[in-house]
């Protein structure tokens, strides 16, 4: 999917879960009231009028790439985290979101509603490099500036 094409749209966001191990949700409980984290697995986007929206990283169109789609990107246990109190997501509950890819190649996939928007991307923006297994979660459209 090129940038600015979207999809899909008009969807009241109800709740997120993160999906991981244990160790995960160790790391990623002090992260609440941040604007910005990572996620090593998957996260799942539920909507009131819809099946939820399942996020992760993926290696389609490119290695580094967001994708989502209706079922789950992982076999096997995990931990499942309601996230949905968390300060990167609270902007965006109760309101109709549009999921929109940013970026070349499905680097950066923004959530937007009228109140905010939540960015995730395949690199991890602090360091501005690519990381394969891993979702950047942000409240600001991350920058790759080392090797460009």
């Amino acid at each position: 999917m090129s940038p600015g094409r979207r999809s899909p749209n008009g969807n009241t966001l109800t709740t997120v879960y993160y999906h991981g191990f244990d160790s995960d949700y160790q790391e990623l409980r002090w992260t609440q009231a941040t604007d910005a984290h990572q996620l090593d697995r998957e996260l799942v986007l539920c909507f009131e009028d819809r099946d939820p929206l399942f996020v992760s990283w993926d290696s389609q169109p490119v290695q580094y790439a967001i994708g989502f789609g209706n079922k789950s990107f992982f076999q096997g246990e995990y931990v499942r985290m309601d996230v949905s109190g968390w300060k990167v997501w609270s902007e965006l509950f109760g309101q109709e979101v549009t999921l929109t890819f940013i970026a070349e190649e499905n680097q950066i996939l923004e959530i937007s509603s009228l109140a905010g928007a939540v960015y995730l991307s395949a690199y991890e923006a602090n360091r501005s490099q690519w990381w394969m297994d891993t979702i950047y979660v942000s409240n600001f459209v991350p920058e790759r500036t080392v090797g460009d």
